[in-house]
């Protein structure tokens, strides 16, 4: 039994985790839409009508039907322009980025307000939604971007929320590993600062956040401050086109312009293909088809590498064949296949994206934080964003950091990148429930404001600003800044922010003025808020001693600066000039209230995906986390494997009794039939078996089945066994009975019978502290890549650990032995003995929407004609029979249901794991 639920021991590994989830991560409620957690951002527009996610991209007729990307876009125009950029859609029309998020949005909430529905929830009247953090300017980027994607935005979700609210997604990012995962670092009773790495689909966000000593959950108060960040709009979409540009160029026929390749380049760029010309048309249409290509071939790498060192040699290694245009201009081009490989994705990534984009973006953040800092280091790093699977990034930060934080740790998220957002954004819905609407993060500035002013050509100077706003002092205030990081903004609509300042002499004629990020440098473009920089002085001014500069701050970040050259008098009118409005780098500042329900939205660039938090679960979470039987569940879940732990997290996120009673079958029968097939597996092989046919018990998959034939094996006693002699003791009266009441309270429930059970919980504790046990030095998981070695009849590959609820899984190991391995096979591997058992044919490995994302499929019935599977995350199912490409695993069942012993069921031998970190 586990003892401690701030401090597990791992019973697979042997060593203590130095990072646990805690139970109110593991219960929150990710809304599934057509089956599934994350939603591809991608729109079909056909005849038909308007599709999202999945389902659009299963009726494309070609991936160039699709609109994607187009998070980016909904920024780039101004909120009121009245002839936006428009985008060709499948239907024939021309949409404009604002058009297609609207649509995408749409079909997301027709999605959530259902499944809120129900589950007999509350309906959510608030939303927060996840934003990329201000983007650093350079030539082609508008400061206006946030602003206009803020309120473009807005404008789609106040049609179904009364409250819309943005939350950057580095801090939500920083929020799931405080008080999600709980890293001690991050948790210790010490400040620290931390560095926020979040790289997506579409941008790149830096930020470093100052932690206060204390902070929970539950706690009160602000406990994290913004010190700095940087952004810039380079993620996944980016490191395709890098790649689609090099295999086009190495690829083009003879004769065809190069000048004209990089004109289509920049039509693709511009996005808006309204009177484009054929040939550039059709190069883009040619571009869509490689970029596409391209992607599947990036994940496929991503997936199935495991080795991330730099100067990793790989032979080959994984890779894909991508067909490339030789005239990309041509409606039908001649195709050439090229092999695009993890060698030519580490060299583009590390030249085009680490060198040219990334690294310096990473250096102004840390640059910018130094002075807030005080000396302080930064000694903790968190990755997040889908683009952060690429991790040859940890080892580029890796050889970054040594000579300025030489201690800082990189803390790698043990599972899905992509759920840490909208994680994220549940857990500061949920800090606000117990902080009555308030946050960490609301109405804050990221970077510090800074100020250069330049009279009548002289060359900018840094003035002393005095704040004449109450409760700011202007003691460590440094010259040139007017405010420091993390300053709290709200009210300055109404009542402006305002500093006193002298300069060498008064700008008689006229008046330079840069509003900069953490910077005195006034030629740094990218730190510039303002464009526009000078003011003209009116003439006949006679000037205070001091000039007075009023900034008015509008909750999107709108500030609009004001410099007082003469305050008024009963004599004379007041002589001021008005500055250009700048958007300032703060989170949004609109007010709100505390509500009973929220929606959290991380509309990401490649995939979105949305949260659900309801007041009274956050309470009823927060309760549990005080009690060791349900803290003791959740621990579970992250040492079980998959096919246990999965249906489990779910159960913990029941917070009404409605919710338990519907979750606790599929976790408990998940459970029960994990033992079995470990059971199942072990007695297989038994001299004993050879005289039994219990097999032929499991007519159904469903818990009566499943423990008749666990208790039958149970009751031959085998000692001799693997697993087997450590599950005996469910066969006790009290397992007994407590597995018999809980069969009974599922069947009660089914047939809408009145039952009085509450011991849901501790049936799932007794069986899931059996199977952790019986499974002690032993892993769940698949082969991936085994191939023969040569002429030799050793076969290598790689055995990657499936334990915990959520993919991806990155407990890799080296596999060299006798025997060849499928990849759809579900195994049981001692690393430290050099045993494997097959699983097949209780379970297996498969896709069951055909989107390319396995998960288990379990045994439900099987009959002389065919098998059914059931997939354990989705509901989906699979027939198997004769006519099916598994028909060999139907074949596997009419032999156990022929005779329990098989002899090829003994566990391989004599091969050697050796454990492969991700590196």
């Amino acid at each position: 039994m586990i003892e401690n639920c701030s401090e597990i021991e791992d019973k697979v590994t042997g060593t203590t985790m130095a990072t646990t989830k805690e139970l109110f991560i593991n219960a929150l409620q990710m809304v599934r839409i057509d089956e599934q957690e994350n939603i591809p951002t991608t729109v079909l527009f056909d005849q038909v009508g308007v599709h999202i996610g999945f389902q659009a991209i299963e009726k494309a007729a070609d991936a160039t039907d699709l609109n994607e990307n187009f998070k980016l876009n909904l920024g780039e125009s101004a909120r009121a322009r009245l002839d936006p950029p428009k985008f060709d859609t499948a239907d024939g029309r021309q949409r404009s980025a604002h058009e297609i998020t609207k649509a995408f949005i749409e079909g997301v909430l027709n999605g959530v307000n259902p499944w809120i529905a129900g589950r007999g929830l509350k309906p959510a009247n608030r939303v927060l939604v996840a934003e990329p953090l201000a983007l650093d300017r350079t030539d082609s980027d508008g400061s206006e971007w946030l602003a206009n994607y803020r309120a473009k935005l807005r404008h789609i979700l106040e049609q179904q929320f009364a409250e819309v609210d943005f939350l950057p997604e580095p801090f939500a990012v920083f929020q799931y590993y405080r008080y999600g995962v709980r890293h001690p670092l991050l948790t210790s009773n010490t400040r620290h600062a931390a560095l926020v790495v979040d790289f997506g689909g579409g941008t790149f966000d830096v930020s470093v956040v100052d932690t206060t000593a204390k902070g929970d959950v539950s706690g009160s108060g602000r406990n994290s401050r913004p010190l700095a960040a940087a952004s810039i709009p380079v993620g996944g979409s980016f490191i395709n086109l890098q790649i689609a540009k090099e295999l086009l160029s190495k690829n083009l026929e003879k004769g065809v312009d190069k000048a004209k390749v990089n004109r289509g380049w920049e039509a693709y760029r511009d996005g808006s293909y309204q009177d484009l010309r054929a040939d550039l048309l059709q190069f883009v249409r040619n571009v869509k088809k490689i970029l596409a290509q391209v992607e599947k071939a990036k994940l496929h790498i991503c997936d199935t590498l495991a080795d991330w060192s730099l100067d990793a040699q790989y032979s080959p290694g994984p890779g894909a064949q991508i067909s490339i245009p030789k005239n990309p201009f041509a409606e039908k081009p001649e195709l050439v296949s090229v092999r695009f490989d993890a060698h030519q994705l580490r060299d583009c990534f590390v030249r085009r994206v680490w060198n040219d984009r990334l690294k310096s973006a990473v250096m102004s953040a840390i640059d910018r934080s130094k002075e807030e800092l005080g000396g302080r280091p930064i000694d903790i790093i968190l990755l997040s964003g889908g683009s952060a699977n690429i991790r040859w990034l940890t080892n580029l930060m890796r050889d970054l950091l040594p000579t300025t934080y030489p201690d800082a740790e990189i803390l790698e998220l043990q599972g899905s990148f992509q759920e840490v957002v909208s994680k994220g954004l549940a857990i500061e819905c949920a800090r606000r429930t117990f902080n009555h609407g308030t946050s960490d993060f609301q109405s804050v500035t990221y970077n510090r404001l800074c100020l250069m002013l330049g009279v009548d050509d002289e060359t900018p100077v840094a003035a002393r600003f005095r704040s004449v706003m109450e409760g700011v002092s202007n003691g460590s205030i440094s010259d040139g800044t007017l405010l420091e990081s993390a300053h709290l903004i709200n009210g300055a609509q109404e009542n402006p922010l305002r500093w006193k300042f002298r300069l060498p002499s008064p700008p008689k004629h006229h008046l330079d003025y840069y509003f900069l990020k953490s910077s005195l440098d006034f030629e740094d473009i990218k730190g510039l808020y303002n464009i526009d920089h000078r003011v003209v002085t009116p003439k006949g001014t006679n000037f205070d001693s001091n000039i007075s500069l009023e900034l008015t701050v509008a909750p999107d970040g709108t500030a609009r600066p004001k410099f007082i050259y003469r305050q008024a008098s009963p004599s004379s009118p007041a002589i001021s000039v008005d500055g250009t409005p700048f958007f300032l780098d703060m989170t949004y500042g609109e007010k709100t209230t505390l509500g009973e329900a929220y929606v959290g939205i991380d509309f990401g660039t490649s995939n979105s995906s949305v949260s659900y938090v309801e007041q009274q679960a956050v309470r009823v979470y927060a309760e549990r986390a005080a009690e060791r039987g349900w803290c003791e569940l959740n621990d579970l879940v992250n040492l079980l494997p998959y096919p246990a732990a999965n249906p489990m997290v779910k159960f913990l996120g029941s917070s009404s009794e409605k919710e338990i009673k519907e979750q606790f079958p599929s976790a408990f029968e998940s459970l029960l039939f994990t033992i079995l097939t470990v059971a199942y597996v072990d007695y297989r092989t038994l001299p004993m078996a050879k005289k039994s046919n219990l097999f032929r018990q499991l007519s159904k998959g469903s818990a009566g089945p499943i423990w008749g034939m666990l208790r039958g094996i149970l009751e031959k006693s085998p000692k001799q066994g693997v697993f087997i002699p450590k599950l005996i003791g469910l066969n006790d009266l009290r397992s007994k009975n407590a597995i018999d009441s809980a069969i009974q309270a599922i069947n009660d429930h089914k047939h809408h019978r009145t039952s009085q059970y509450q011991g849901y919980r501790d049936v799932l504790a007794i069986l899931g502290n059996a199977l952790n046990s019986a499974l002690e030095g032993w892993r769940f998981g698949q082969f991936e890549d085994v191939t023969k070695k040569g002429f030799s009849s050793t076969y290598s590959g790689l055995f990657r650990s499936a334990h915990g609820a959520h993919q991806p899984f990155v407990d890799i190991f080296k596999y060299q032995g006798g025997e060849s391995f499928s990849s759809i096979e579900a195994v049981l591997a001692s690393p430290d003995n050099g045993l494997i058992f097959r699983l097949a044919p209780m379970m297996f490995w498969g896709d069951f929407y055909n989107r390319g994302d396995s998960t288990i499929g379990v045994l439900d019935s099987a009959s002389e004609t065919s098998a059914s599977y059931r997939a354990i995350e989705g509901g989906g199912a699979i027939s198997v029979g004769a006519e099916s490409d598994l028909v060999d695993l139907h074949s596997m069942c009419l032999a156990a249901q022929g005779a329990d012993y098989q002899e090829s069921g003994c566990p391989s031998q004599q091969v050697q794991f050796t454990p492969y970190s991700v590196k």
